[in-house]
């Protein structure tokens, strides 16, 4: 008799057991089906924006470009930025060309340029529509020189609405034009742009 009587409790431990089990694997398949929430990433900065600032135009020269003096200009860099100048004034594209680094960087108007090789280097340099006279450079930081020119015509080239004047960062390298920046100005970029 006892043991007819324990039976139904045996049963009903048996399914309380069961239920406690299935609620535990439930629970498992619960966290399979919805994961923990990925970790939240931080949205990327653009290139000279912040928190609340607006993004830097990807037109304007890269942060680390100065714009502003810091001292006199070296002699040596002016000299291959003027014969740059009256080489392309000239029409002698190729000419002016090979006072360039390969590679070397540059923006005038357009996206910063990578300028992996002399083909490069002379699309870019027949790009300008227009020549240009040097009228004035200082030295800046990280090597930088800071050249005031005239807008000329250029032979060989249509040089519509040319005129008044443009600065550029210009960092010269061995002897070689490594890197060229148009810098914003009142006039906004030079007719016409680099190849893209």
């Amino acid at each position: 008799m006892h043991g007819v009587a324990l039976r139904p409790l045996i049963v009903l431990f048996a399914m309380l057991a069961l239920a406690l089990l299935a609620g535990c694997g439930s629970t498992g398949e619960r966290a399979a089906e919805d994961p923990a929430p990925a970790p939240r990433q931080e949205a990327p900065v653009p290139p000279g924006g912040g928190p609340g600032q607006p993004p830097r135009s990807p037109l304007l020269p890269p942060q680390d470009v100065p714009s502003t003096p810091s001292g006199p200009a070296d002699d040596a860099d002016v000299a291959v930025v003027r014969e740059w100048a009256d080489r392309l004034r000239g029409g002698d594209v190729t000419g002016a060309a090979r006072l360039w680094a390969t590679p070397s960087r540059a923006q005038n108007g357009s996206p910063v340029l990578t300028l992996p090789d002399r083909e490069a280097v002379e699309a870019f340099n027949s790009s300008f529509p227009c020549g240009a006279v040097v009228t004035g450079a200082t030295g800046a930081q990280r090597g930088f020189t800071i050249v005031d020119f005239r807008i000329t015509s250029r032979e060989g080239a249509q040089c519509a609405g040319g005129q008044g004047g443009a600065q550029s960062a210009i960092r010269v390298q061995d002897g070689r034009i490594a890197e060229w920046y148009r810098l914003p100005g009142e006039g906004g970029p030079p007719p016409g742009s680099a190849p893209a």
